[in-house]
C-alpha cells in the first residue's frame, strides 16, 4: 500500500512539474484566489517540505 501511495504521489508531483515549467514570468506572476498570494507563492506554499524533513528531525504536530 505504502508503495502504491508514493508512486502516486510521484506521479502527481512530476505532473505539476511539468505544468509549472511551462509558466511564463507573467502567469508566475499571476493573482490567485488567495487574496495576496500570486501563483510562485502558492506554489511554493503546496510544494515546500515540512520541516525537518530533511535533516532527520521527527516531525510535530502543530497543536493551539
Amino acid at each position: 500500500m505504502r508503495t502504491e501511495v508514493t508512486r502516486a504521489i510521484a506521479a502527481q508531483r512530476g505532473d505539476l512539474a511539468e505544468m509549472l515549467a511551462g509558466l511564463s514570468e507573467e502567469q508566475w506572476d499571476a493573482g490567485t484566489l488567495c487574496a495576496g498570494w500570486r501563483v510562485r507563492e502558492v506554489v511554493a506554499h503546496v510544494t515546500r517540505l515540512p520541516a525537518g524533513l530533511l535533516s532527520g528531525a521527527p516531525a510535530t504536530r502543530f497543536t493551539a
